[in-house]
């Protein structure tokens, strides 16, 4: 009976979640016992008494636990609103800034595009003004070029009239009136002189021998033309691109030659007078060849003697008496030495050497100017004589320093043919550009290219300082 009853009230104190009946069952646990039981029900007493004090403080436990959740939640809530109303915020905040963003692109858009509107209206102005301009310029310069062409037109036709003048002047003059004039200043009246004097077959030879000397390569050439005419096709040179040496030794050849024909009107005074000694010849003009008054035999090392001296010209006779190694060895050794006389030997060799054995000569002198300053490069192309402008152009080239194009140009116009050419080979290989002139060209085209060069030249130069061009 007792286990059963303890049995059905463990049951709902385990069921229990009420305190307040709990504590009924504690203070009622035992109070109808009759009074011969209660020691056998005591220990079981207080076994229930302490099973519902543990049940009643772990439904205390749940309730503060239960509490402590609420509260949780409660803060868990409040927090999630706060950050919600925080996002809100932040987003209506963001909101307004974007739409602050966009009205101010939107008024930049607006005013960019009046800039720009007014940008392209004054742009237009401008190129409506500078076409204008231009169209101006134009007419301006069509006119003048216009002008220039009508004055060089009357002035070719006044010097077409002075020449035909001059050429009848000529044609109906002695043969001694017409020999004076192959000496005259102007290149253009010896040119003519020229003509004349193959058209009237004055027997001039002696004179046009001196002009193979002459400063003017087209009077040069017109000279030879006309000993080979007179001769019947005899020739004994100079080639078109001859140095100074060369051209004496065919005046040389030519003289030889004249000393022996019938129709030499001085062969009894003197048949074997070197180049420029004939005593009917009138005094050297400006502009006309030199004329050294030496035997045949000594002309050109009186000439190699003039040019650069006596230490030199005996060096460079050394050198051109030499052969095979001898003279491989002499021109390595003078390729080294220091001293400006051993430059000056080697230009005496070239001069002295034939014409096909120059080349290792000419390569020393070049590589000797090669380690020579910009400064004295440049004032070799100035130089009286030809083999150091010839050999200054070379090393220019060799040292590719573009700066010394325009120092080059002018030298497309220099009297030496060689030179010229060694002048047009540099330039195209400082540049990789070929604007001429070619080898057979005239004075005319020479110059012309010297423009082409010239001009191309100054663009260059305002590509690489950024200036704009004309």
């Amino acid at each position: 009976m007792a286990e059963h009853l303890s049995g059905s009230l463990r049951r709902l104190i385990a069921k229990s979640d009420d305190p307040a009946q709990l504590d009924y069952v504690i203070h009622h646990l035992g109070t109808d016992v009759p009074a011969n039981l209660r020691p056998k029900v005591t220990h079981l007493t207080e076994e229930l008494r302490t099973e519902i004090s543990v049940r009643k403080l772990v439904l205390d436990v749940d309730a503060r636990m239960r509490d402590v959740d609420a509260r949780k939640r409660a803060i868990t809530a409040a927090e999630d609103a706060r950050k919600r109303a925080i996002t809100a915020a932040e987003d209506a905040r963001t909101r307004t800034i974007t739409a602050a963003v966009l009205a101010e692109d939107a008024r930049t858009r607006a005013i960019q595009t009046q800039l720009d509107r007014a940008a392209a209206l004054r742009a237009a102005e401008v190129h409506a003004f500078s076409t204008t301009l231009q169209s101006a310029g134009a007419a301006v310069q069509s006119e003048v070029q216009s002008v220039q062409m009508l004055q060089t037109r009357l002035e070719a036709e006044a010097a077409l009239r002075d020449r035909r003048g001059n050429w009848r002047e000529l044609l109906k003059s002695s043969a001694a009136a017409l020999e004076a004039r192959l000496y005259d200043k102007d290149r253009d009246d010896r040119l003519q002189a020229i003509s004349a004097v193959v058209v009237r077959r004055v027997p001039a030879q002696g004179s046009l021998i001196q002009l193979l000397g002459d400063r003017d390569v087209e009077v040069r050439k017109a000279a030879h033309e006309a000993l080979v005419f007179l001769a019947r096709g005899t020739d004994f040179g100079p080639a078109a691109d001859a140095d100074r040496g060369d051209r004496l030794r065919a005046a040389d050849r030519w003289e030889a030659w004249w000393a022996e024909q019938d129709n030499n009107p001085r062969r009894d005074v003197n048949s074997a007078h070197p180049l420029g000694t004939a005593p009917a010849a009138p005094p050297l003009a400006v502009g006309a060849p030199d004329r050294p008054a030496t035997p045949r035999e000594d002309k050109v090392m009186t000439f190699v003697l003039k040019a650069v001296g006596p230490e030199a010209g005996r060096l460079g006779a050394e050198l051109a008496g030499t052969e095979g190694e001898q003279r491989t060895a002499l021109i390595t050794d003078f390729r080294v030495r220091k001293g400006g006389v051993y430059s000056d030997a080697l230009v005496a060799a070239v001069l002295l050497v034939a014409a096909d054995q120059r080349g290792p000569i000419r390569e020393a002198l070049a590589e000797r100017l090669a380690r020579m300053t910009p400064a004295t490069l440049r004032a070799r192309l100035g130089d009286e004589e030809a083999e150091y402008r010839r050999a200054a152009t070379r090393a220019l080239a060799s040292r590719a320093d573009r700066a010394a194009v325009p120092w080059l140009i002018p030298l497309l116009d220099d009297t030496e043919p060689a030179v010229a050419q060694a002048a047009h080979a540099a330039l195209k290989s400082l540049t990789n550009q070929d604007l001429g002139p070619a080898p057979e060209a005239d004075r005319a085209d020479r110059v012309l290219s010297m423009a082409a060069w010239l001009g191309w030249w100054k663009q260059e130069t305002q590509v690489a300082s950024g200036a704009p061009g004309n």
